[in-house]
């Protein structure tokens, strides 16, 4: 290597750069702008100035995160830092937040602090700004800290939630619920809006996921994390897929990503139909009746996440139609007969001819779309993240969302927790998860073991029992917070599987009616309930509601004298186990340490925060026995504390007793 190449090398590691000098050698010319050439031993590269960072040909034109451009300059943008995590006494909640502006770029502006959504009093000495609020009727609040009135520098917003809990939450004690907005409950026929189509909307609202809140559904089933469809408004038009017309009832198909203030005017106007465009989805309600589900859900200790669907808009989104530059060009599709590149070119490829992928090794587009994200948590104060089709977007883009939020909330004590999608095995998931990524994502191997040897009956419980002490099991994830589930908007249900009507996803599966697809069900919930991670509960698993593929797995919700005797008892047993779950925490902190399985039993034990806690499932019709030790403490059933239980050394599973949750006496 030549000693000035040397010298490149050494530069680009130290972030030194090398100046021209050292540049005359003719192996590296390339044009860097705001930068340096370096060869690394194969090929040119630019090395960016302080500020700068390269765009998608490698010129270092574009500026950093935390700069600005001023006359083709960029300038490091003034900040506002929060100084430290709120503190809440005496029901007031009390923070401070200092304006970093060494160049005095903001002279004039003021700074302006909104509590959901309206401005209130705070006191300025210098540079700080110090809240003291009320906070004494809230279970949070949201606030938002911005300059105003200074139009020529971007000074990012920031946000502190604040939580009056005495007990400070932990993601790993959720129970999730996926409510698929659409599909769950009419709470205002007004929004009503269907255009005419085999899978059109069906009602499903904010207003009507707010009157369940408010009933008490969610805290009945132990939930303490809700899943809501993305909030974006969609195309309302009807779209042909699978010979078929559909509308976009799911929330996939967005118009209005990239959204905020400042964007506000590319959105503007009539959508092609006349319907005036909106930031949220008008089939689901206004901006109002969102932050009031919000609230609502927050009043219950509920937080709340959103899809973060951003992989793709709808090609009449008014974004594709201004900056086509920003997208995957020349299209070329994951669907039809090119199903090879799902996994051949997963970051370009279209999901629909009419889904233009967005190009995210554009830094422009990045940041546009991270505004978004940070525009929506700071308007709507919600809690967190399904981040749709991870694998189809540059870890770049993952981790400038990551990054971004975690700024925006920076020192508020408070995390903004982002789940992934990766439909995919161990290894791709994994590479989604860390400390600038994604907190966690959803277990698909898990999934697919619970499937095999719990809903379809083609594996052996020691099967399951194998794989969670193996490394794709408890612990495979370090410490990410996963999410575990028995299904979800893109596969078959679970008692479809169960009852092996999973195929036809264009045929709409009688009711299940027998008893022993209900008992299968329940073993797979007591599995799922008992075990580390956040358990996910897709609208209507619950109870055994029935679907075949997607979309026959997004049938409308049933509530209360709509359920047979079987669902409601299944349903009245996932109440009790989410309840318990809470109530005894070694079933999800606690470390499992593994009885015995057979063919079609498992018995294991949750031990840790002080409790022992005992799980036992069978499917079979032949009595299983296992030795297990309680000393002279013996057993409490959880399920029934009224039960006395005299085993204290064997304990044996039937045909009637097939599940056991018992703790430990003290």
């Amino acid at each position: 290597m030549r000693a000035n190449q040397l010298f490149c090398v050494l530069a680009a590691l130290c972030l030194m750069g090398c100046d021209d000098s050292n540049q005359a050698d003719s192996l590296c010319d390339k044009a860097c702008g705001h930068g340096s050439c370096f060869y690394n031993g194969t090929q040119e590269s630019c090395l960016c100035e302080t500020g700068y960072t390269r765009d998608i040909d490698g010129f270092c034109g574009e500026c950093d995160n935390g700069y600005f451009k001023r006359k083709n300059v960029c300038l490091e943008s003034p900040r506002l830092v929060l100084d430290g995590k709120p503190v809440i006494r005496d029901g007031m909640v009390t923070f401070s937040v200092t304006l970093a502006d060494k160049d005095g770029l903001t002279a004039g502006g003021q700074i302006r602090v909104t509590r959901d959504g309206h401005e209130i009093d705070a006191t300025r000495s210098g540079n700080t700004v110090t809240v003291s609020d009320d906070l004494s009727s809230a279970r949070k609040a949201g606030y938002a800290i911005e300059m105003v009135g200074v139009d020529d520098v971007e000074i990012m917003p920031i946000y502190v939630p604040v939580w009056n809990e005495k007990t400070p939450f932990d993601w790993r004690s959720a129970i999730m619920y996926f409510a698929f907005t659409d599909r769950f409950y009419n709470g205002n026929g007004a929004n009503d809006a269907p255009l005419g189509v085999q899978y059109d909307w069906m009602g499903g609202d904010f207003a009507g996921l707010k009157q369940k809140v408010e009933a008490g559904y969610f805290d009945d089933l132990g939930v303490n994390a809700l899943w809501i469809s993305s909030v974006s408004m969609n195309t309302q038009s009807i779209v042909g897929a699978d010979g078929f017309s559909m509308s976009a009832y799911h929330s996939y198909w967005p118009l209005t990503t990239g959204y905020t203030e400042k964007t506000a005017s590319m959105f503007a106007g009539a959508y092609s139909n006349s319907v005036a465009i909106t930031p949220i989805e008008p089939h689901f309600g206004s901006l109002g009746e969102l932050k009031a589900l919000v609230k609502a859900c927050h009043d219950r200790g509920i937080r709340v996440l959103v899809d973060f669907a951003v992989n793709h808009v709808n090609s009449e989104s008014p974004v594709f139609i201004a900056h086509p530059e920003w997208f995957n060009l020349p299209a070329e599709l994951c669907t039809g007969n090119n199903q090879q590149n799902w996994n051949r070119i997963p970051e370009t490829c279209w999901f629909g001819d009419n889904l233009p992928d967005f190009n995210y090794n554009i830094p422009e587009v990045r940041k546009f779309v991270v505004d978004h994200a940070r525009w929506l948590i700071r308007t709507t104060d919600i809690d967190g993240f399904r981040l749709d089709a991870v694998k189809h977007m540059p870890k770049q883009f993952i981790s400038d969302l990551r990054l971004g939020i975690d700024a925006m909330m920076a020192n508020s004590g408070e995390t903004f927790y982002i789940v992934g999608e990766t439909f995919d095995g161990k290894d791709k998931i994994q590479q989604y998860i860390g400390d600038t990524l994604l907190h966690g994502q959803f277990d698909f191997p898990l999934y697919n073991k619970l499937r095999d040897t719990i809903m379809n009956g083609n594996g052996k419980f020691w099967d399951l029992k194998d794989f969670v002490i193996g490394g794709d099991g408890d612990g495979a994830y370090g410490d990410a917070i996963m999410s575990t589930f028995l299904g979800n908007h893109d596969v078959a249900r679970a008692i479809s599987h169960i009852h092996h009507d999973s195929e036809d996803k264009y045929r709409s599966n009688n009711e299940v009616t027998d008893a022993w697809a209900y008992r299968q069900l329940k073993l797979a919930w007591v599995f799922l309930m008992t075990s580390p991670m956040i358990p996910l509960i897709y609208y209507g698993d619950e109870f055994g509601l029935e679907g075949a593929n997607d979309p026959d797995n997004r049938r409308m919700m049933k509530f209360n004298a709509q359920l047979n005797p079987l669902q409601k008892e299944t349903l009245q047993l996932v109440q009790k186990l989410g309840q318990l779950r809470h109530q005894h925490p070694a079933m999800y902190k606690g470390k499992r340490q593994n009885i015995d399985a057979y063919e079609r039993s498992y018995m294991y034990l949750m031990q840790g925060e002080g409790e022992t806690v005992l799980v036992g499932i069978s499917d079979s019709d032949e009595p299983q026995n296992y030795q297990v030790s309680a000393g002279t403490k013996g057993w409490i059933n959880l399920l029934d504390e009224s039960e006395t239980i005299t085993e204290t050394t064997s304990i044996t599973l039937t045909k009637d007793r097939y599940i056991i949750v018992w703790k430990l006496k003290d």
